[in-house]
């Protein structure tokens, strides 16, 4: 995995959580 689409995968992952709290 190249590290774009692991920055794009962590942005997605924050987002998720701060939607979820």
């Amino acid at each position: 995995m190249s590290i774009c689409t692991l920055s794009v995968i962590f942005y997605y992952l924050v987002q998720l959580c701060l939607h979820v709290l």
